[in-house]
């Protein structure tokens, strides 16, 4: 009689074991719609939520972006005083980025969580829409200086031209005479119009087909791995002058990744992007200065340039001297 209730409980106890059990919910398709709004839902109920500060180089003073009421504004602070002001006029910069970009800015949704001050403060650089822009913060107009290349920091570029591509049109002078281009790695200059557009093979041959047309060298200096680069061309007010950069790249770093849900098409693909880890050699850019009338290279002193790092974009000011590179102001 006892074996007999053991085994009608060891049935009864398997029989519970392997009744079905109701399924687990995983979520409905609102759910997660609603999982992922999150941020946007969520975002701009704080404020006065300062980021990161940023130092200015050579001062006392720094800068912040803190989060307001209906977005983000940037505060600058001299910490000599404690004083706290507005790091620029907000309304015009986005007023003058509008017309740039061609996208509707306020003084609150600027489309930038960071920015350089260039020439003494007057202006400032800016990365928008993959393009780098320097705004005056006079007159707030702003001017494209060249994309920013993919990978931030890797990219080589830093947000002065695209690394290490010399094909595009040449660049050509203010009073529209002379276009520069680049010619077996080098920097050349011709009357505007005469020529093909530049590129092609060996670093900007020429490119296009037929014949050459006559072009003066400025430079003889530059090879296959330290070429001048035709996005840094800038001509002086004038166009008696321009100054170009000289680049010998770093470590070309791919990095392969997998798109498991390309937009294109069913089957997962390959792709792969330029990135740069800590540790790697970086570019190396040194800006050449050239007299167009005579032909001439000016050797400009390293010493402006200590690392990869502190060089920007060159820019020439009203009087036509070209600022300090080097630091950015």
């Amino acid at each position: 009689m006892r074996a007999r209730s053991i085994i009608s409980g060891i049935v009864l106890a398997s029989a519970i074991l392997l009744m079905p059990r109701p399924a687990v919910a995983q979520g409905t398709l609102e759910d997660y719609r609603r999982a992922a709004t999150v941020r946007q839902r969520l975002e701009g109920l704080t404020v006065s939520v300062a980021e990161a500060p940023t130092w200015i180089d050579g001062t006392n003073r720094f800068w912040y972006r803190r989060s307001v009421t209906g977005g983000n504004d940037f505060v600058l602070v001299d910490a000599a005083t404690q004083q706290k002001q507005p790091a620029f006029d907000h309304a015009g910069l986005a007023t003058g980025l509008s017309q740039a970009v061609d996208q509707e800015y306020t003084a609150l949704t600027l489309p930038f969580r960071t920015f350089d001050y260039v020439l003494d403060g007057q202006a400032i650089e800016v990365d928008v829409g993959g393009v780098r822009w320097h705004c005056s913060l006079t007159d707030f107009a702003c001017d494209g200086m060249g994309e920013v290349r993919a990978g931030g920091f890797g990219g080589g570029g830093f947000g002065r031209f695209p690394g290490n591509r010399n094909t595009g049109e040449p660049r050509v002078s203010p009073d529209g005479r002379t276009e520069a281009f680049i010619h077996n790695y080098n920097v050349a200059i011709r009357p505007a119009g005469s020529g093909p557009p530049a590129g092609g093979g060996r670093g900007g041959f020429g490119g296009g087909g037929g014949a050459e047309s006559a072009h003066t060298m400025l430079s003889y200096d530059g090879s296959e791995g330290d070429s001048y680069q035709l996005g840094s061309i800038q001509w002086s007010p004038d166009s008696k002058k321009l100054v170009a950069y000289r680049r010998r790249p770093g470590y070309q770093r791919t990095v392969y990744f997998v798109l498991s849900a390309p937009e294109d098409q069913l089957q997962p693909r390959l792709d792969s992007m330029f990135y740069r880890k800590p540790g790697d050699v970086l570019d190396l850019d040194r800006p050449v200065l050239f007299d167009v009338e005579r032909g001439t290279g000016i050797t400009i002193d390293d010493g402006l340039f200590p690392n990869a790092y502190r060089i920007s974009s060159a820019q020439w000011r009203e009087d036509r001297l070209l600022r300090e590179v080097a630091t950015g102001r």
